[in-house]
C-alpha cells in the first residue's frame, strides 16, 4: 500500500487464452473470465470488486459504503494478457476501504475468487460453503501498521475522495 491506496496484482494461468470468453454483456460481467476482490473494512461494507483480463470492471457496494463515500468510490484496475496467463491488478483507494492502518495493523475479512469459463472452474482463495459473498468463510488481510512519518498523509486520504475518482467521472 501507499500514503492512499491499497494495491493488489493477481496472475491468473491460463494455458491457452485464445479461449479467453470476450464480454458483449456488460450486464452479465461475472458470467467471463473474472478476478473477484471481497473485502470486508467495516460491519456491514461489503466491497466487491470485479475486474477481467481485458482491464474491464465492475463493483458492487453494500449502501453504507455509497453513503460514506458520496459515491465517490474511484478504484482502479488494468490486466494484461500474456502467453499463458492473463494478469490484473486492482488500486483500491483508502477512502473507498475507510479504514487504514496508522495506529495499528489493519485486519479484515478477504476473499479473491476467480472466474474461469474457458475451464468451466470457479475457484476461491479461502473455501466458501457457499456463495462467493459468503463473509463467514473469507480469509483475513492484514496491513502492518504504517511507519509513523507516513501516518498523517494517510489520515488526509480518508477525507477525500482519491484522484481516480475525479478521472471517472471524465
Amino acid at each position: 500500500y501507499t500514503d492512499d491506496a491499497l494495491y493488489l496484482a493477481v496472475e491468473c494461468m491460463e494455458p491457452d487464452v485464445s479461449k479467453l470468453k470476450k464480454v458483449y454483456n456488460f450486464g452479465e460481467f461475472w458470467n467471463y473470465d473474472t478476478l473477484e476482490v471481497f473485502l470486508l473494512p467495516k460491519d456491514r461494507e461489503l466491497i466487491q470488486l470485479i475486474g477481467n483480463y481485458e482491464g474491464m470492471k465492475q463493483d458492487q457496494f453494500d449502501e453504507n459504503v455509497a453513503k460514506r463515500t458520496g459515491y465517490k468510490t474511484g478504484w482502479v484496475c488494468d490486466a494484461r494478457l500474456g502467453k499463458d496467463r492473463w494478469t490484473v491488478e486492482f488500486c483500491i483507494p483508502f477512502f473507498l476501504l475507510g479504514v487504514i492502518p496508522d495506529r495499528k495493523d489493519v485486519s479484515m475479512p478477504f476473499n479473491l475468487c476467480r472466474n474461469s469459463i474457458s475451464a468451466n472452474e470457479r475457484s476461491t482463495w479461502s473455501f466458501q460453503s457457499g456463495p462467493f459473498k459468503n463473509v463467514k468463510d473469507f480469509g483475513r488481510l492484514v496491513l502492518v501498521q504504517a511507519p509513523k512519518d507516513r501516518q498523517t498523509a494517510m489520515e488526509d486520504s480518508l477525507r477525500r475522495p482519491h484522484w481516480s475518482s475525479l478521472f471517472e467521472r471524465w
